[in-house]
């Protein structure tokens, strides 16, 4: 009785795991939960750049209150056969509209990013507005659709495009 109470037990288990949705929030999640693997591929983006390391631990601590505070849903579930797309709805800080804000602002007030040379300090403006992205309290919402194909029994989560990872971090137009 003991065995069969744990083969369901496993059974149940592995099976709520293998499911198009269950993949969806398990990826999702990862970011949610500032996974390792997806923070490492954050660190090495930070580090290929070209500013400076007060800009780059700004541009870290960004991205992690993005993931964390990133709201979603999921809405829809549309499968056949051996294919399947949800639909998720999420809601990020709006970084879109804060890079055009700063933007803007640098354009009318290139003084304010200049160098105790009078030259413009590109790593100024970086500050300037990853402190604004930080301060941004303005959320948008976006509806980003996970595929996925099931192979061998088990769903398998397509890469996300380029759009979609946009939208996922709060810079679709």
């Amino acid at each position: 009785m003991k065995k069969i109470f744990l083969f369901l037990i496993i059974f149940i288990l592995c099976a709520c795991n293998n499911i198009p949705k269950g993949e969806v929030n398990s990826y999702l999640e990862k970011y949610h939960h500032l996974d390792p693997k997806i923070m490492n591929e954050v660190n090495n983006i930070i580090n290929d750049s070209n500013y400076n390391d007060d800009v780059n631990k700004l541009y870290k601590k960004v991205y992690e209150r993005q993931y964390q505070d990133m709201q979603y849903e999921i809405v829809n579930e549309k499968c056949n056969n051996n294919n399947c797309t949800i639909l998720v709805n999420i809601k990020v800080y709006d970084y879109h509209t804060v890079q055009n804000d700063s933007l803007n602002y640098l354009i009318n007030n290139e003084n304010d990013f200049k160098n105790s040379n009078g030259e413009y300090d590109p790593n100024l403006y970086e500050l300037y507005k990853l402190n604004n992205m930080l301060n941004t309290n303005k959320l948008v919402t976006y509806d980003i659709s996970f595929h996925l194909n099931k192979e061998n029994l088990n769903w398998h989560l397509s890469s996300l495009d380029n759009n979609e990872l946009l939208k996922l971090h709060g810079l679709y137009e």
